[in-house]
């Protein structure tokens, strides 16, 4: 999957380069070149978040069928385990998503809810990247793959276009608390999200079966 998102990418960057040299050489002002930029990174935007979707939807199934059938173990570190790689090419690609937000905007990218989902699901999946690498039950993944993919998915899918383009920022938003407070709160909600799942899962899963006696 890294491969052809990679591959898709790269594509893309060439046709955004072309685009922009063609629009140069054709004696563009600068409003028709910022509207091409714009309109190459909004293609990428949406490459990236099609990306992290089906990396989070394979990180579910993997997830789930590795808690399922391997009574909650796994494998020490977080690149060792399918659906933990998953989880990691999911938070780049969100990552990726943010950070061309950003740029084309030229605002920290919470201004609206497509960028607010999109936040929440990179937070969980960092917070899924943190635990992996300190703990090696497998049951981690199959809580937050699901939150995160429900977040993207929401954004993605739910949304209807116009809320999905980046927004100038209302004048109540306009500080700089805005990346300091609002970020942290934000991942402050994806770490709280995770540790209730986490929590009702211990609850509601059942108790071992103790080990059978000597003798």
């Amino acid at each position: 999957m890294a491969v052809v998102v990679g591959g898709v990418l790269w594509l893309r960057l060439h046709a955004f380069v072309a685009l922009i040299g063609g629009a140069l050489a054709g004696g563009a002002g600068p409003q028709e070149v910022a509207a091409v930029a714009a309109g190459g990174l909004a293609a990428a935007e949406q490459v990236l978040s099609k990306a992290a979707f089906g990396a989070l939807l394979c990180g579910t199934g993997l997830s789930w069928g590795r808690a399922a059938y391997s009574r909650g173990r796994g494998l020490k570190g977080p690149l060792q385990r399918p659906e933990a790689a998953a989880m990691v090419a999911a938070a780049g690609a969100l990552g990726g998503l943010l950070t061309l937000r950003w740029v084309e905007s030229g605002h920290f990218p919470l201004s609206n809810l497509y960028e607010s989902l999109m936040f929440l699901g990179f937070g969980i999946t960092s917070v899924h990247v943190y635990l992996s690498g300190r703990e090696r039950v497998a049951v981690v993944g199959a809580v937050t793959a699901p939150a995160a993919l429900g977040a993207v998915a929401g954004a993605a899918l739910l949304l209807p276009p116009e809320l999905q383009r980046a927004s100038a920022l209302v004048p109540a938003l306009q500080s700089n608390w805005l990346m300091m407070h609002v970020s942290v709160m934000i991942m402050s909600y994806a770490a709280l999200m995770v540790g209730s799942l986490l929590a009702g899962t211990a609850l509601l899963a059942p108790a071992p079966a103790p080990p059978p006696r000597p003798g």
